[in-house]
């Protein structure tokens, strides 16, 4: 009897809470209600094409933004007084959210699937026949900020259920609203352009300043300004050729002339380039293979092509490099060189080296790089400053400015040009979130380099909860869709017993023999850095046997 009358307390406490949220609004079949959103009001439209990039403030009674939540189920009869009373010249913008039938779905993502199924198609038509086809300047903008992990809306990142939904919501909508524009609605964070539903699907963007998503997030740092956070999230769309809406909860940030004069001024990083939709360069003969090896161990295997080295500014001027060179020269392997613009022996980093680099005051250094590789005929494969884009202070030229760092590649690459006429130009990020922030423009970079380590995260110490490399792989590469240049994976590796790294190399060659974009290969072959990892710490041993090596050509060549 005791069991049951706790049972029975148990369901009233779930009754309660269901209703309390289908009475908030949070997720319910039949919350249609539309509001005037005082929260996030058009401030502004920024407008990158024409003669020269411009913004235009916008007073907010003139352009009214709407909010609609919606379940699976048809409304009845919309509610929408506030709406009709806006005049018919007006332009409205209406945010419609596609949520979960129950409170307890609220993060499988199953409505963006549904939807791509079909499932809202009726409610989508009669939303169309009732409201957006009986105005002449309606903006539709669906499920927000969906780029922010945030968890805070079931739609968050989701960039294939996303894109699928959207263009079935678009197809819909072209159909039944034909004059409606459509806005693609990321917050502007890092890696909104994974969520790029295609030119085809977009009239308009938009993005959100002080976004309820990213109130929630640490992984990036604030940006100092709502100026300096306006001038990032527009630059991480500047591969979209559209004007983007700027939505606020306050007013428009002071100083926006200054943005656009230096907008102008940076007009070759501006540029609007086209996207590619497929890959132009592919590999024609076999795979290049590379080792990161300092200890020796792997370095005179026949199968290998290059080999790795880096190098900074101590390097340079003592001498380590000129040796560590020579030696790669006379095994007859090209080389990688990964340029670490600092000294790593100062007591501080210099955080100002990119802005150094720009003014030119290691030219004197560069030169005696380009000097010591002129020395022989090997290939070179010049990387500069790698994974700028990680949200760390590992290396002076991380969590900086995308612009500055952008110019500080442009100077280096020129000048490389300039000494070694057959330089291979590599831009290297990890492949992680946003790295085409930093992306400096078709004629500097050659070719891709990204890194792919079986660790999914620093904390992980199980081997078995590594992921695979194609899971990592393709991930990464999506990343990449807006530049055509081959791949080049200049650090790969993976940690554990040698008989699951044999299974993970085994599987990471079928993938990289099936993927016609990736040039060569280069493993790490070493333990990591334990200052990288923390005190208290193991860092993970990348390095395999000869055995494995073996192993992984072998498949890699079949």
């Amino acid at each position: 009897m005791k069991r049951i009358v706790i049972l029975l307390l148990v369901l009233c406490m779930l009754l309660v809470l269901y209703t309390v949220v289908l009475k908030h609004g949070n997720l319910t079949n039949d919350y249609t209600i539309v509001l005037d959103d005082k929260e996030q009001q058009i401030v502004a439209i920024f407008d990158s094409g024409g003669i020269e990039p411009s913004f235009e403030t916008i007073d907010n009674e003139q352009f009214k933004h709407f909010n609609l939540r919606i379940g699976r189920s048809l409304f009845a009869g919309l509610n929408s007084a506030a709406l009709d009373s806006v005049p018919a010249e007006d332009p409205v913008l209406l945010t419609i959210e596609t949520w979960e039938p129950h409170f307890y779905h609220r993060n499988t993502h199953q409505s963006l699937v549904e939807l791509f199924k079909g499932d809202f198609d009726a409610l989508i038509i009669q939303l169309c026949e009732e409201v957006l086809s009986k105005r002449h300047n309606m903006f539709l903008r669906w499920n927000p900020e969906m780029e922010v992990p945030a968890g805070l809306y079931p739609w968050q990142n989701r960039p294939y259920d996303y894109i699928r939904a959207y263009r079935h919501l678009d197809s819909i909508v072209g159909i039944y609203a034909p004059e409606t524009k459509m806005v693609w609605a990321p917050a502007g964070y890092p890696g909104a352009a994974e969520f790029w539903p295609g030119t085809e699907y977009v009239d308009m963007a938009s993005i959100t300043l002080n976004s309820s998503s990213e109130a929630m997030m640490t992984t990036y740092p604030k940006e100092g300004s709502s100026l300096m956070e306006l001038k990032r999230k527009l630059h991480r769309l500047r591969f979209f050729d559209v004007p983007v809406m700027i939505l606020s909860n306050q007013e428009f940030p002071q100083g926006s002339s200054e943005l656009i004069r230096e907008r102008k001024s940076l007009s070759s990083i501006y540029e609007i380039q086209g996207i590619p939709t497929e890959r132009k360069i592919l590999r024609t003969g076999k795979v290049m293979i590379g080792l990161y090896d300092p200890a020796k161990v792997l370095v005179d295997n026949p199968a290998l092509n290059v080999e790795h080295l880096f190098v900074d500014f101590e390097r340079i001027s003592d001498g380590r490099f000129r040796e560590a060179y020579s030696g790669v020269v006379d095994r007859g392997h090209d080389v990688i060189v990964t340029m670490e613009p600092m000294y790593p022996t100062a007591d501080e980093l210099d955080r100002s080296v990119l802005q150094k680099i720009v003014d030119g005051k290691y030219d004197s250094l560069f030169h005696m790089l380009f000097q010591i590789l002129n020395t022989s005929e090997q290939k070179i494969y010049l990387r500069f400053a790698h994974e700028m884009e990680i949200p760390i202070l590992r290396y002076p030229w991380q969590s900086q400015d995308p612009v500055l760092y952008i110019q500080a590649f442009r100077h280096f690459m020129e000048l490389a040009s300039q000494n070694i006429p057959a330089v291979i130009k590599v831009w290297g990020p990890a492949g992680d979130r946003g790295s085409l922030e930093w992306w400096p423009g078709d004629k500097y970079v050659d070719m891709i380099s990204i890194a792919v380590y079986g660790l999914p995260d620093k904390n992980i110490t199980d081997p078995l909860k590594q992921e695979s490399f194609e899971t990592i792989y393709n991930r990464k590469i999506r990343r990449m869709r807006f530049v055509n240049k081959p791949i080049f994976i200049t650090e790969f590796g993976v940690k554990g017993p040698e008989e699951y790294q044999n299974l993970w190399l085994e599987g990471a060659a079928n993938v990289i023999r099936e993927h016609p974009e990736i040039m060569g290969v280069n493993y790490f072959n070493m333990v990591d850095n334990p200052e990288v990892w923390g005190e208290g710490m193991k860092p993970p041993d990348w390095s395999i046997t000869q055995e494995s090596f073996e192993l992984f050509i072998s498949v890699l060549d079949r």
